[in-house]
């Protein structure tokens, strides 16, 4: 049967791609091009990286995030990198939907198009894909077909977080499972278990000019991701999910 085409809920709080590219242009000038280059449809935004408290003085940000969005995707534009997230805000309410991957790769391609003919980017070297579920309340033990042991048999632990890192059809593939830690949102006390699997296909060399040599690339990356994730599950944790086909 494959692998269902969606789940409902989801629970999806990051859908990135990041594909990692060379170019002999300093970051500065890549900025101004993309803000250029990208039709109206996109807004740009930076915001800082990160803050460090100076005594007796203000908060330093750390870095700059220089972010493109449209009302699908955001393109954080990073030195050598270009990373996408398909989570969106909904507009009448504080929920962030994941907009689905037929409407994510499109957008993803419409971008490298855009950018193809112009003197910025030179090659593309590394294609990864990290997809972060959470999951209120649920019990990793139980969910999926995780088994956590250790050298103390008799002790039980409730809270745990486990990080697996290995090959598979020629993929990097970095697994973590968070089992009922606070939510990454302050706003909700929660305990939530995780689900983050990052897919990475690296030494590549692909010429800008050639983007679409990295559609399949990037879709069986896409699919490996997707084929780990419901490999993890258990039948009555899955079929909770109400996979449609």
């Amino acid at each position: 049967m494959g692998n269902p085409v969606k789940i409902t809920p989801d629970r999806i709080k990051s859908a990135i791609v990041e594909i990692k590219y060379t170019s002999k242009l300093p970051f500065e000038v890549i900025i101004g091009l993309f803000y250029k280059i990208l039709d109206d449809t996109y807004n740009y935004t930076n915001r800082p990286i990160q803050h460090i408290k100076v005594e007796e003085g203000p908060e330093i940000p750390l870095g700059i995030q220089h972010i493109f969005y449209n009302n699908k995707i955001h393109l954080h534009l990073q030195p050598g990198s270009l990373v996408f997230n398909g989570i969106q805000k909904d507009a009448n309410s504080n929920i962030f939907n994941y907009i689905g991957w037929d409407n994510y790769m499109p957008e993803i391609l419409k971008i490298l198009n855009e950018i193809k003919d112009q003197d910025i980017l030179e090659n593309y070297i590394r294609i990864g894909i990290r997809y972060n579920s959470e999951y209120p309340e649920i019990d990793i033990r139980t969910s999926t077909k995780f088994n956590f042991t250790f050298g103390l048999p008799e002790i039980i632990s409730n809270k745990f977080s486990f990080s697996s890192e290995f090959i598979h059809n020629e993929h990097r593939v970095i697994l973590q499972l968070l089992n009922k830690n606070n939510t990454s949102d302050p706003n909700n006390i929660k305990a939530t278990s995780v689900i983050d699997i990052d897919i990475i296909k690296e030494n590549l060399n692909i010429n800008k000019n050639d983007f679409e040599k990295l559609i399949p690339i990037i879709t069986k990356a896409h699919d490996l991701e997707k084929e780990i994730f419901f490999k993890l599950l258990q039948p009555d944790f899955f079929n909770s999910l109400n996979p449609t086909y």
